[in-house]
């Protein structure tokens, strides 16, 4: 089973389209609210009520999860997406490898700064943060369960309050 489609083209499309996809919202407002994909597997936080878009590419269907907030609002563009992208086993041996290859083709381009193993509800996972060439910070959060490869992404500065909360509350469950 392919676990992961192209990413690079298919993450920082969406993440470039975010800001013309969302109307404004008030980061001082902040209205945080749990997004969890229908019949459950993992949970976030969001600070803003999401709007759902799914792709389809050679027969793998993925689901993101998008709310942003413009600078003019919050001080800086902040972006706070899920993608995920249904798994129909556990995940094998093969899990770290791919984990490993997926933050490479990720951070493709730009500058890792930090990447660290992880575990999420028992499962498979990597946090990394990254830069691309114009500075922008992208912090990232990435598991496969036996339901779901999930990608928790946040685009702003490192040490935005909002952005910590959001990647902080990410759950498998």
């Amino acid at each position: 089973m392919r676990l992961v489609p192209s990413l690079p083209a298919t993450v920082f499309g969406l993440v470039l389209a975010a800001p013309a996809w969302f109307a404004p919202a008030q980061a001082q407002t902040a209205d945080w609210q749990t997004f969890s994909p229908p019949g459950g597997g993992f949970a976030v936080e969001m600070p803003c009520k999401s709007e759902i878009k799914s792709e389809e590419k050679n027969g793998h269907k993925r689901d993101t999860a998008l709310c942003a907030f413009d600078k003019a609002k919050a001080g800086a563009d902040l972006v706070f997406m899920v993608k995920y992208e249904r798994r129909s086993e556990a995940p094998g041996p093969e899990a770290q490898a791919t984990l490993d290859n997926v933050v490479k083709a990720i951070t493709e381009g730009g500058t890792l700064i930090s990447n660290n193993k992880d575990d999420i509800g028992g499962y498979p996972a990597r946090s990394f943060v990254m830069h691309d060439k114009d500075k922008d910070f992208y912090q990232w959060r990435i598991v496969v369960t036996d339901k779901y490869f999930v990608e928790v992404l946040f685009l702003g500065p490192k040490d935005n309050e909002l952005g910590q909360k959001y990647l902080e509350s990410f759950e498998v469950n």
